[in-house]
């Protein structure tokens, strides 16, 4: 296995200490009446139940895991919860969120070892999974988000991903090449575009650059020198746009192909290996499995496979990325 780069090296804890406390939320939720279809407000599942979350904590030097007991209704989302608790019983707590919910990307972390949005997952989604028990409890454990280095706590360090896409050029560098309207005419106000071409890529615009696809992925977590499902996505994203100039598209594959003089690959660029663009995946679908946003990235990288196989030797490889 080849080294790991520092910023994708393996996160390490210690033994758990824990910390004990308890706390009650309720909720009410606006429904649609059956009958006239006017939203009425009624009870919300108020069911509590105890959980302990286990969280990997980071200052930046050390690291441990702290136990926090709460107890709220399953429906409760456990950014809700690391918001109690940030709130009523550790203000140190660090974590990363923006929206809440599920559109922002911002709070994806490894929840019983698997990536997920906190925002997107409650309680319930999990409780009944999890192998843990303290005491007749459930425990929920939450750790920085793998393949990437952590900040503090559950914050990573994104930079390395963020850096891949913007080498990219994630926007749309039209030829100018202006098509007609059904009568012959220049349309000089918009880019036509079919319905068929939009389908081809429509569902790429949903990337939220949040990395859970990322950290799903075995090859990328592993160190293996490879560009990364959130990469391939975002350059996809205008490849597969018909509006996109064809030299621009032919640049673009380059990029994604070992071939190119610089290629986009942060691991091979950080420890020595051999470049080898998007070719190390195995078609393992975790990507798409876990990608709160329902993209196929595995289907997507097969079909950027395919397309560069057709693009080499189109385009000189040093001009693929800036």
């Amino acid at each position: 296995m080849a080294a790991l780069p520092p910023h994708r090296a393996q996160f390490r804890h210690t033994a758990p200490m824990s910390a004990k406390s308890s706390v009650d939320i309720t909720a009410t939720a606006v429904a649609p009446d059956a009958v006239t279809g006017a939203s009425t407000v009624t009870p919300a599942d108020t069911s509590q139940t105890t959980v302990i979350v286990r969280i990997h904590r980071f200052d930046g030097h050390a690291s441990w895991q702290q136990d926090y007991r709460i107890t709220v209704p399953a429906h409760t989302s456990l950014l809700d919860c690391l918001l109690l608790i940030k709130r009523t019983q550790d203000p140190s707590l660090a974590f990363r969120y923006s929206c809440g919910h599920g559109m922002c990307g911002s709070d994806a972390v490894s929840i019983d070892g698997i990536p997920r949005l906190l925002c997107l997952t409650k309680i319930s989604d999990v409780q009944k999974d999890a192998e843990a028990q303290a005491n007749g409890i459930s425990v929920i454990t939450l750790a920085p988000l793998p393949a990437f280095s952590p900040v503090r706590d559950l914050i990573v360090n994104l930079n390395p991903m963020l850096d891949q896409i913007r080498r990219l050029e994630p926007y749309l560098r039209a030829s100018d090449a202006l098509r007609t309207t059904p009568s012959g005419a220049i349309n000089v106000f918009e880019y036509l575009q079919h319905p068929d071409e939009l389908e081809a890529f429509d569902q790429l615009t949903n990337c939220i650059a949040c990395g859970v696809c990322e950290g799903a992925c075995p090859i990328y977590v592993d160190g293996t020198p490879f560009v990364g499902p959130a990469a391939a996505v975002a350059a996809g994203r205008f490849i597969f746009d018909s509006r996109d100039d064809p030299q621009s598209r032919a640049q673009r594959l380059a990029a994604l192909d070992h071939t190119a003089n610089d290629p986009i690959d942060t691991a091979s660029s950080s420890n020595g290996a051999a470049p080898a663009g998007i070719w190390p995946c195995k078609g393992l679908r975790f990507c798409t499995q876990r990608c709160p946003r329902g993209i196929d990235v595995s289907g997507a990288i097969w079909k950027i496979m395919q397309a560069i196989k057709e693009n080499r030797g189109r385009v000189a490889p040093h001009s693929a990325v800036k």
